[in-house]
């Protein structure tokens, strides 16, 4: 097989395992984490590190939304690698650090650290849509394909957070047990809303990764005889 026909094939496979909607495994541990934390963060804040910490309330929810946003399109670089692109990999990379360290210090010189905070929410977002750009153009995934594979984190996320929300507005949590039973009952909501979803491709992830193992464990008989 020829490396155009080999580049061909990853092509093929990446294309065929994001349009059907297998979900990024990462993006179902990040998500509701990253949720829950910024739906949290001025009990878990005030309880952790006490009221003088308040002012890192909304720096922590700003940072919490951008690590989904990277994760939402965090494999990108390494699909673009993978096929080759490292040239354009590193250019990605380098604009990223072009437009971070400006973007901090003007956002920490007008805001503080919610304001750094803020930037890097902002570079994040924007570096989500450049890599996406080049997704649809080198690999043809559309953002579309992303969604659907993102469908089940998104979902749960979105309903644990907001159970978390709703039972904040009504119970006062001012101490860590109440915050633990609070994170107790997200994490439930969470697993309850995503495993009917996801169960039936962790059960072939599963499978071939018992394929897997049972194929690397397997010897010719030649070496067995050695």
């Amino acid at each position: 097989m020829t490396a155009k026909h080999r580049l061909e094939d990853r092509v093929s496979s990446v294309k065929v395992s994001t349009k059907a909607g297998q979900p990024q495994y990462n993006a179902l541990i990040v998500f509701p984490l990253m949720a829950i934390t910024a739906t949290v963060a001025t009990p878990l804040v005030q309880l952790a590190f006490g009221t003088r910490w308040t002012g890192a309330i909304v720096p922590l929810r700003l940072l919490a939304v951008g690590v989904i946003v990277y994760a939402w399109g965090g494999t990108a670089t390494t699909v673009l690698r993978g096929l080759g692109h490292a040239r354009l990999v590193l250019g990605l990379l380098t604009l990223n650090t072009v437009l971070f360290l400006p973007a901090v210090w003007i956002g920490t010189l007008t805001l503080g650290i919610p304001g750094a905070a803020g930037a890097v929410l902002v570079i994040k977002v924007v570096g989500r849509f450049v890599q996406q750009h080049y997704m649809r153009k080198k690999v043809d995934v559309s953002e579309k394909s992303i969604l659907k594979a993102l469908f089940p984190p998104l979902v749960g996320s979105a309903l644990a957070s907001g159970v978390v929300g709703v039972i904040l507005h009504l119970w006062r949590v001012d101490k860590l047990l109440h915050l633990a039973a609070l994170l107790a009952v997200g994490g439930l909501v969470y697993v309850c809303t995503v495993l009917p979803l996801v169960w039936s491709d962790l059960a072939k992830l599963v499978i071939t990764m018992r394929k897997e193992r049972r194929a690397g464990g397997e010897c010719p008989d030649g070496e067995h005889a050695r």
